[in-house]
């Protein structure tokens, strides 16, 4: 009789534990499978911001972490010089008078490389992905670069770098950029195709022709630059809202 207690007994025990790894397994699958949601859901999130972040005509530049020179470095170059100035004023412009580098510049490469190492200065994120090189028509004292978002330039934003040619050092570059922050906002798809400009100015401008896209950033523009049609007749140049169709602004090309 004592024998059958004690089995029975045993097998209460060996149920209970049963019944608890199975609960303890259920348990466990439960939160396996919240997990494998939770992931499934980070990675439906992750996919899209990177949808978001793909957008056609916008461009999110790479964070460089190539060595950068200070303000303090700068100071250095020039010797503590009290004409040596960083000047920022309210229209995005930078201008150093000075030294920028303790290297020579032999060619656009070096002017380049020289920009990355204060492109903190300068606001600039990546440079060379920001800023593509303008002709100087084999003028050596001078190498501008001007700046481009979603592979369109703006109109008036360059950085241009001037050099010594006793030292062929930078000694003065004026940085005039739009802030990428203020280019993220941009609407980069244009509302007014070309046919519908050449339709609305049909009988209006004589001869008119749709040259180019740019990124209006001229006079208040710089705040908040648009996206534009650069278009010619033979004597007129017309910036034409890509949003509106509207003559944002005109000059004659003629010479008086």
């Amino acid at each position: 009789m004592k024998k059958i207690v004690l089995l029975t007994a045993a097998a209460v025990l060996l149920t209970a534990a049963g019944c608890n790894t199975i609960a303890e397994q259920s348990e466990t699958s439960v939160i396996s499978e919240i997990s494998v949601q939770s992931t499934a859901e980070s990675s439906l999130v992750s996919e899209e911001k990177t949808q978001e972040n793909n957008i056609p005509g916008l461009t999110e530049y790479d964070e460089l972490d190539t060595a950068e020179y200070t303000g303090e470095d700068l100071k250095r170059f020039n010797g503590y010089s009290d004409d040596f100035y960083i000047l920022y004023d309210s229209n995005n412009e930078v201008t150093i008078d000075g030294f920028i580098s303790n290297k020579p510049i032999h060619n656009e490469s070096d002017a380049m490389e020289q920009i990355t190492a204060i492109r903190s200065l300068l606001r600039l994120i990546n440079p060379e992905q920001q800023l593509v090189y303008s002709s100087n028509s084999g003028n050596k004292e001078l190498y501008r670069f001007k700046q481009y978002y979603g592979g369109i330039q703006l109109y008036s934003s360059s950085v241009s770098v001037h050099i010594d040619t006793d030292t062929n050092m930078c000694h003065y570059l004026s940085c005039n950029i739009v802030p990428y922050q203020t280019l993220k906002k941009i609407d980069m798809e244009p509302d007014v195709s070309e046919e519908d400009i050449y339709q609305m100015y049909a009988d209006r401008i004589s001869g008119l022709h749709i040259k180019e896209m740019v990124i209006w950033d001229m006079d208040d523009y710089c705040y908040s630059p648009v996206l534009a049609y650069k278009a010619e007749t033979d004597d007129e140049i017309y910036i034409l809202n890509a949003d509106s169709g509207e003559i944002i602004q005109d000059w004659t090309t003629i010479m008086t």
